[in-house]
């Protein structure tokens, strides 16, 4: 009777409760049984235990979606920012012609040296060259949709539209990289050899 009126709260309800917790609930609840105490007392005491985990449980899922992701080691706004990271963060601002950092950044200044290397590194490789700016910022995006990396998606989201990137571009690439990912898999799984046409041929 205690396991079924058990499993029913947890349906009913329908608020997941951690596998551990359930667990000790239930050997909990046996122990009791065989002792001397009443069995009202001991549906009580489990509904009252069910109840808090499952309330601790809930709680603490609305708290992480209400807050989201917090960076592991905060971030450094300008005004706090050392003399070095302040070089970069007005380089940022001076090569993209706005007046705001970005929490990537700001995050990533916690090591100047960090800061300063990657900063270099997107600034020349995200320049203006042989691929115009739309398509960079599509092709680390599509990358970015592979990696499952969110911030970036986001990043490179809101940067390929500022670029010109229309719905109808984006929903096309999300279908390249969806169909791309998937004959990779298919491709490496079957251990697929080159075709010889498709090796390049050097003179």
């Amino acid at each position: 009777l205690t396991i079924g009126m058990f499993i029913a709260m947890c349906r009913v309800t329908q608020v997941r409760v951690s596998v551990s917790a359930g667990t000790m609930l239930l050997c909990a609840g046996w122990r009791s049984m065989s002792s001397k105490v009443r069995p009202s007392r001991i549906v009580s005491w489990i509904m009252q235990e069910y109840f808090y985990y499952a309330g601790t449980d809930t709680i603490r899922k609305s708290r992480r979606n209400k807050e989201g992701i917090v960076a592991t080691l905060g971030l450094i706004d300008y005004p706090d920012a050392s003399p070095e990271v302040r070089a970069v963060y007005d380089d940022i601002m001076a090569t993209r012609k706005t007046d705001w950092i970005n929490n990537f950044w700001k995050a990533l200044a916690h090591h100047p040296a960090t800061l300063r290397r990657t900063w270099a590194s997107v600034k020349e490789i995200m320049a203006p060259g042989a691929l115009d700016a739309v398509t960079k910022e599509m092709i680390y995006l599509a990358v970015s949709a592979t990696n499952q990396c969110g911030y970036c998606i986001a990043s490179h989201t809101a940067a390929a539209r500022k670029a010109g990137m229309s719905d109808a571009m984006l929903a096309e690439l999300m279908a390249v990289v969806g169909m791309a990912n998937e004959t990779n898999r298919l491709a490496s799984g079957y251990q697929v050899e080159i075709d010889e046409r498709f090796l390049t041929k050097r003179p």
